[in-house]
């Protein structure tokens, strides 16, 4: 029946077409043909694709009108684009252990490596591994892996793969402990799938548990960046009541780096902070994983903003060439020039195969050196980086005294149960489930947050409801929905008639927008309507993947029962627009 149903329509649409009468009045003829909403949809992604390439330009221009600004405004707008807003605990780190299960789990090389929670949020602890030094600590170091390595990885207890002869870098948490550092490695959620549904329900989907995660926090104004970012914080914390004076240090990994930059630029207590697999431009961050897609972002902060809130504090930013990186602030060092190198510390890839589509691509070095000058040439509205030397570097530690790079690492002394997988399953599974249970809280208690938030509406009279109104719906649409600027092109109006039934006659309509982006649908007009008549108008919208037609024809949706056909036929004027939901991965 599909098929002879729409051979039928699209005949008579043509039929409609050819002997359609005058467009409106005051519109010029709509002679567009083709598939409007695709069309529709394509100039929609070129005036974003724009957007987001003048992005950069933009922020300079906001950076600069803002110079005298205090960085602590700057830092609060970032807390809340990431969702780090709610307070922490008391700071206090566990030795994790039970009957049979010691905490301490390798020794290596004299460095102690032990399994530890600490306390982040109500509810929320952050879990990972502990890698006390052979001597007295130097520095006291978070090292955060990228979403799919576990901690193990990171302390050398795994064994390091070898990538083409090299020795891979993935133990850097040991090798900062061989030089001295108390590191502390929390565990991130991954991108597999296995627990992204409800058990009780019996439904699972597909979504990688950092999508699934994101999705549910950032309906509640939190990301799972920002809770890893609380973890990272929260380490910090602790780090801080245990010896004040001790120098704090972030080294992170691919999504891990990004945790690193966010958690220096927002957190002063950082003094040094190395992002390996992650700085570069942001403007393609609509084609990466979900999770990394931060509402309002790349408005005010691109990767070189961040540093610029990290400054005068070292940033060093890994691992591209240091010639080409930062050739005007570090010495020539051709240790660390080996050390970071496109074949000994690859950038991390990823393709979703699941969940939303997204990838992880490595950035050009040419665009990561102009990323990196972008920082520099914005320090001129107010905040120098610091002038730093190899001595003040973290990146020493992972040098070590030796001064000639990694070596082989040494085999570690396992203590207690190996199964490893296990282990890291586990602990993952419960990291997954506090986060699902905090962000679930939060939407429960989210009615008592909404009437806090509307004690600033005055409900006194219909008249002081209103006007207090005005600063609610600015909110709406700056902050929830998102303004964009208004239109300087004209209108444009084009239309031709595509019904004429009993009731009613219809008019597809067109208006221009922005460059490449149009508004289109079709509106419904009843039978009689005289040119002075006022007539209430109802705007009848479809759904995912439709057109104006499913609230129109029954033949297009039996699921809407025609109800635009039914409201035109008892008087009202009626517009179906259609939606940018079109096309699939719109």
């Amino acid at each position: 029946m599909f098929i002879p149903r729409l051979l039928l329509g699209a005949s008579l649409f043509c039929f409609a077409t050819a002997q359609a009468a005058e467009p409106l009045p005051n519109t010029k003829p709509l002679t567009e043909t083709g598939d409007l909403a695709a069309k529709m949809v394509a100039g929609i992604h070129k005036y974003l694709d724009r957007e987001l390439a003048d992005a950069p330009k933009k922020r300079d221009e906001l950076w600069k009108a803002n110079a005298k600004e205090p960085i602590a405004a700057k830092r609060e707008r970032l807390r809340t684009i990431l969702g780090v807003v709610d307070e922490r605990v008391k700071p206090n780190l566990e030795y994790a252990s039970g009957p049979g299960k010691p905490s301490l789990l390798a020794e290596i090389d004299g460095c102690k490596v032990h399994a530890v929670r600490w306390a982040v949020l109500p509810g929320v602890d952050a879990e990972g591994l502990l890698i006390e030094p052979k001597g007295k600590p130097v520095a006291n170091v978070v090292a955060v892996p990228h979403a799919d390595q576990t901690p193990e990885l990171i302390a050398g207890i795994l064994r390091p793969k070898k990538i083409d002869g090299e020795t891979d870098r993935s133990a850097f948490g040991l090798t900062l402990a061989n030089a001295g550092c108390r590191v502390l490695i929390p565990t991130l959620i991954d991108r597999d799938a296995s627990h992204s549904g409800n058990a009780k329900l019996k439904r699972q989907t597909t979504q990688p548990h950092r999508e699934f995660l994101h999705r549910m926090a950032f309906e509640m104004g939190r990301t799972l960046a920002g809770y890893e970012v609380q973890k990272v914080l929260a380490a910090v914390d602790w780090f801080a009541s245990a010896d004040a004076k001790m120098p704090v240090k972030v080294v992170g990994y691919g999504d891990g780096g990004s945790v690193a930059l966010y958690s220096a630029a927002l957190d002063e207590r950082i003094s040094g902070t190395v992002v390996a697999g992650y700085f570069g431009p942001r403007e393609s961050m609509d084609r990466e994983p979900l999770d990394r897609n931060l509402w309002g972002r790349l408005k005010e902060f691109g990767d070189a903003e961040m540093g610029l809130l990290i400054a005068p504090r070292m940033l060093y930013v890994a691992p591209i060439s240091l010639r080409s990186c930062l050739p005007d602030i570090l010495p020539n060092n051709d240790d660390l020039k080996t050390w970071f190198n496109e074949k000994s510390d690859p950038w991390p890839t990823y393709d979703s195969k699941v969940g939303t589509p997204g990838a992880i691509r490595r950035p050009s070095t040419d665009s990561i050196t102009a990323e990196r000058k972008r920082m520099l040439a914005l320090t001129k509205w107010g905040h120098l980086p610091k002038q730093i030397s190899s001595e003040e570097l973290i990146i020493d530690a992972l040098i070590g005294s030796g001064g000639g790079g990694l070596v082989e690492l040494p085999r570690a002394t396992v203590i207690g149960d190996s199964d490893w997988p296990a282990i890291a399953a586990a602990r993952h599974k419960r990291q997954f489930d506090q986060l699902v249970a905090h962000v679930q809280k939060l939407w429960r208690d989210s009615d008592a947050v909404r009437k806090d938030f509307w004690k600033k509406a005055d409900a006194t009279t219909p008249e002081a409801w209103e006007k207090s109104c005005d600063w609610y719906r600015e909110h709406l649409h700056s902050e929830v929905i998102g303004k964009l600027s208004e239109p300087k092109i004209a209108l444009n109006p084009r239309s031709r008639q595509v019904y004429d039934e009993k009731d009613f006659t219809g008019y597809e309509v067109m208006l221009d927008v922005y460059d490449d982006v149009f508004a289109q649908g079709i509106l419904l007009l009843p039978k009689g309507l005289n040119p002075t008549d006022k007539r209430p108008v109802v705007v009848c919208q479809h759904g995912l993947e439709g057109t104006p037609r499913h609230c129109i024809d029954p033949e297009k949706s039996p699921t809407y029962f025609e109800f635009a056909r039914k409201l035109v036929a008892k008087g009202y004027i009626v517009y179906c627009p259609q939606n940018p939901y079109y096309g699939g991965n719109t």
